[in-house]
């Protein structure tokens, strides 16, 4: 009787065993995605700064680690906290390509993956609460055009890539361009010229091609008075039909706990 109970017991214990264990197997996170390779060195070009993701999964990079962070996580400097002096001093030359034809979100993903194999990246997130601009339609409602068809890349390279907006400067100012970008990615990138985070409160869920420039005459970080005169808080308005207002709000921190010059590729 023992026996046929033990056979019993261990007809039924064994399959469940194995499903339990197939589980455990199936449930781990998959494999962060990597680069196939990647050269990382550093760069005596202190010139133009980019990260660019070009077609055919590559990426290229001549920019200081800072903003390699910035484009890998999705942030802006306002949301790094423990910064080093040569996060922003030194630039990295960065050559790397991945199988297939990944979108820009997955190559962003495979540049943290550098980042943590090359640079000993640790990082975590806080929530913390900061000063920020509440980005919101202005009183005579938003000037903004709708998009037109094929007026936008899908790679870096080329015109303002399908949802995205770049920023540049010249002598005229600073020009932000975007094609099919939508108002969070606008806020994303007004953040860059004002040093603080931006909270879309626009209530606008549409897409749009962005054109705006404007002067930066230092006063970016510091709001004007309703009356004043003064940079991007009035271009944006008199352009886009947005205004920029002060608030508080809760902000994602990207904390560096631990990063380190890369070695010899």
């Amino acid at each position: 009787m023992e026996g046929l109970v033990a056979g019993y017991l261990g007809k039924k214990v064994c399959p469940l065993l194995f499903a339990l264990m197939a589980s455990v197997m199936w449930g781990q996170a998959p494999a962060p995605p990597r680069f196939e390779v990647a050269s990382v060195k550093p760069s005596e070009d202190h010139g133009q700064m980019y990260v660019r993701v070009l077609p055919g999964g590559r990426l290229l990079a001549n920019a200081p680690a800072r903003l390699l962070l910035m484009n890998a996580y999705g942030i802006q400097f306002s949301q790094l906290s423990g910064v080093s002096d040569w996060l922003t001093s030194e630039t990295w030359s960065i050559d790397a390509r991945a199988e297939g034809n990944p979108s820009r979100g997955e190559m962003m993903s495979m540049l943290q993956s550098l980042l943590e194999e090359r640079f000993h990246l640790k990082v975590r997130h806080e929530s913390r609460e900061m000063s920020i601009f509440a980005l919101t339609v202005a009183r005579n409602g938003p000037k903004l055009t709708a998009p037109k068809d094929g007026g936008c890349a899908t790679s870096d390279a080329g015109p303002p890539p399908c949802g995205r907006v770049q920023i540049s400067m010249s002598s005229q100012g600073v020009l932000m361009e975007g094609r099919s970008a939508g108002m969070t990615e606008l806020a994303r990138v007004l953040a860059i010229p004002l040093g603080r985070s931006v909270a879309d409160r626009t209530g606008l869920t549409g897409t749009y091609d962005i054109h705006l420039q404007f002067i930066d005459d230092g006063s970016a970080g510091n709001p004007p008075a309703e009356s004043a005169d003064s940079g991007i808080f009035t271009a944006i308005q008199e352009q886009l039909g947005l205004k920029l207002v002060p608030a508080k709000g809760p902000v994602d921190v990207l904390v560096i706990d631990h990063i380190e010059r890369p070695g010899a590729n």
